[in-house]
């Protein structure tokens, strides 16, 4: 409908049929996303380096220009906080819009009278604002979806967060969940890390990773694919029969996928808008949508009363029998003249992302690529769930963040550039100080590729690390450049410290803070005896980690452990200990101790923590009769930096031991338990300088009776 012209400037109101969107601002522009609203339209253009929006409306702020007016607005350009920043997907809701970024930030703007901009208030705002409140503090997101009155977001480690109205457990979140939920809040843990989000008027949908479609909210008119007298509604996401690669959700139907490449629907259809050829008879199971022959579904979309499918016109040269094996049925493999195998034990099959799978018999998988299918033998839907192309996304605009080799590919190009030239220099620079005062692309960075859920490689960044500081390209300037931009993205990270004793860093996600374990890692904070920006900017950084609350110290704790056992004592201990006793040298001189010094002993114990947990998991390895046999507990061992069994004399020297291991490296039955060391040994956690004798006895003194009474915090 061209309501006021929105769509189209010479054509007259009222409905039209589909044409190319006729405005001036638009001319010779190409479009790379689009998202819509109740009245309002929001655009990518530019592979993401400018959105503009327009409506019949921006009564709510919902446009992002600012001044709310219930007026039609052309066409204008919305404008971010954070200037050149590329758009990765934009997003709308009945009066409210989403934006989220390359660097995996949210930022809302709209109505948020139901909370649905998750900016920890239920007030409305026209301009864009970022998303930082509750779990969404430094968290780097990877998708968003926006309902009538709630949001939805998929985490870097595939978890989904959701806020707004959370009238008929829209919002997933359990059998306590409110009715209005102004910040972001994690979904309970999922059986399987989530893929694919979605949110329509009244329910929300999630797609595992093994395909598995999860629904939650209002069941009225069956959109969640159950009898509405059997279930008015849930909080809690309930699992769908089949296998799924993608849905979409409107006020009250449902449309899905399926890894078969057809598409279903389900829930209300008083206007036709279920797609199955009846109007007006409400669906609580799925039907399969009536769509041309000839036609390969890529993706889904959904207005509030209807429902669109993109799809191409080029159809693959062998065909399937018409059973669908998406609710478990088998279906006819293609013709053999037209396969291509791929093994598991052979290469990988490449860029899944540019393929379509269908199941077949037996497990197996179709990957159509270009005319034919290539098939994988002994693969299941469980194996390779395909991103389909999602509404609002512009594919063009890459996420960013650095991960190691990024890194050391920017390190030898400045190694091995000319002195003359500080081209590559300055690129270095610049890309690390970009991600540095980020704290979103600081917890998405550095980690292994391709994982579901990230994982610091903290033997590769340590090394990159020394090659970067070993350098003569890294001048004094430059170092303070890059510490200056670590002491902005600490600040972004949770503000000013004056604020932490009322209001302590709500970060508690391993997602939240893996960045500050990345930053313990790095030479900016190293030597801060010898270096004062390196002083001060520690300063800051154990002043945060020591002012995490108990969730966020564990999860930290869980990072070290899981990421960092091979830097714990030879990097993380030696960085905070150097500290501490820095920290005592400066209270000596001026005869006080700020509270740096019992922030850093803090630390200190969280890092002994760690390594007492390490060594209980290896112990638990070596449990009598369960543990692993010599070799695989030699080669678990000695990866524990300066603390290992080293050599098979090491071994004999254990076996012999009482309740040590035999001569084939096995725990003798009814043998005692050998106890590995922990990696970092108690001594290291010693302070060298309070050996040395320097704190004289009356500051001594007078420092037990300043902080007898202090809290621990």
């Amino acid at each position: 409908v061209n309501v006021d012209r929105c769509l189209f400037e010479e054509l007259p109101e009222g409905p039209q049929r589909a044409a190319r969107v006729d405005l001036l601002e638009l001319e010779g522009r190409q479009v790379d996303a689009a998202a819509g609203g109740k009245e309002h339209i929001i655009i990518i253009l530019e592979d993401g380096e400018k959105v503009l929006s327009w409506g019949r409306s921006n009564e709510f702020g919902q446009l992002g220009h600012g001044a709310p007016a219930q007026v039609p607005i052309g066409p204008r350009a919305v404008v971010l906080p954070a200037p050149r920043t590329q758009v990765r997907q934009v997003a709308c809701g009945e009066a409210h819009s989403l934006i989220l970024t390359v660097t995996g930030s949210l930022f809302a703007f709209g109505d948020g009278s139901q909370g649905a901009l998750g900016l920890g208030t239920m007030t409305s705002t026209a301009q864009p604002a970022q998303v930082d409140a509750g779990a969404l503090r430094a968290l780097p997101v990877r998708a968003i979806a926006a309902g009538a009155q709630h949001s939805l977001a998929l985490s870097a480690s595939s978890e989904v967060l959701a806020w707004g109205c959370g009238k008929n457990g829209r919002l997933g979140l359990g059998q306590e969940s409110c009715d209005i939920v102004v910040s972001p809040t994690r979904v309970p843990e999922m059986a399987e890390p989530a893929a694919f989000i979605a949110a329509g008027g009244q329910h929300s949908a999630v797609i595992l990773r093994t395909g598995v479609c999860l629904l939650t909210g209002s069941n009225q008119h069956g959109q969640l694919g159950q009898q509405p007298s059997q279930l008015a509604c849930t909080s809690i996401f309930l699992a769908l029969i089949g296998q799924w690669q993608a849905v979409a959700l409107g006020t009250s139907h449902s449309f899905l996928l399926g890894h078969n490449g057809k598409v279903y629907s389900c829930g209300r259809s008083d206007k036709g808008q279920l797609g199955t050829g009846s109007v007006g008879v409400m669906s609580s199971t799925l039907e399969q949508v009536i769509l041309p022959p000839g036609l390969a579904v890529v993706g889904l979309a959904t207005g509030p009363e209807h429902g669109l499918v993109l799809a191409s016109p080029h159809r693959p040269n062998a065909k399937l029998s018409n059973k669908s094996d998406v609710f478990g049925e088998r279906v006819q493999a293609p013709a053999q003249q037209n396969m291509e195998i791929y093994l598991r034990d052979r290469s990988p099959v490449q860029d899944v992302e540019s393929e379509r799978c269908i199941s077949l018999a037996d497990g197996q998988i179709a990957i159509i690529k270009g005319g034919d299918y290539s098939i994988a033998p002994g693969m299941s839907p469980t194996d390779i769930h395909e991103s389909s192309i999602s509404p609002g996304v512009c594919t063009s605009a890459r996420f960013g963040g650095m991960d190691v080799s990024a890194l050391r590919g920017l390190v030898n190009a400045a190694a091995v550039a000319s002195q003359g030239s500080s081209v590559a220099e300055e690129e270095l620079h610049r890309s690390l100080s970009n991600v540095l005062a980020n704290p979103t692309l600081m917890n998405s960075s550095f980690c292994f590729p391709g994982l579901y859920r990230p994982r610091v490689d903290a033997d590769g960044l340590a090394d990159a690390f020394d090659e970067l500081w070993s350098l003569s390209a890294v001048s004094e300037k430059q170092q303070s450049q890059l510490r200056n931009a670590a002491m902005q993205g600490l600040e972004r990270w949770a503000g000013a410290p004056q604020s932490w004793k009322d209001f302590p860093p709500c970060l508690v996600h391993k997602d939240q803070i893996r960045g500050l374990a990345v930053l313990l890692l790095s030479p900016l904070v190293s030597e801060p005896e010898a270096c004062t920006e390196a002083f001060v900017l520690m300063t800051r950084l154990v002043s945060l980690l020591a002012a995490l609350p108990h969730e966020g110290r564990m999860a930290f704790v869980s990072i070290v452990v899981e990421d960092m056992v091979h830097v714990l004592r030879s990097v993380l201990v030696l960085r905070v200990r150097s500290f501490c006793n820095a920290a005592i040298r400066r209270g000596v001189q001026v005869r006080d101790f700020n509270k740096s010094v019992w922030e850093g002993c803090l630390v200190l114990d969280i890092l002994a923590l760690a390594s007492s947990l390490i060594q209980q998991r290896l112990s638990e390895e070596l449990l009598v009769g369960s543990g692993p046999t010599g070799a695989e507990m030699h080669h678990t061992v000695s990866r524990l930096r300066n603390k290992s069994l080293r050599s098979t004399s090491d071994l004999a020297a254990v076996a012999n031991a009482p309740g040590g291991l035999d001569e084939n490296g096995s725990t003798p039955k009814g043998a005692g338990f050998w106890m590995p060391e922990a990696p970092v040994p108690s001594q290291d956690l010693e302070l060298e300088v309070l050996a040395e004798g320097i704190v004289p006895p009356d500051v001594e003194f007078a420092l037990f009776l300043q902080n007898a009474q202090a809290k621990v915090p």
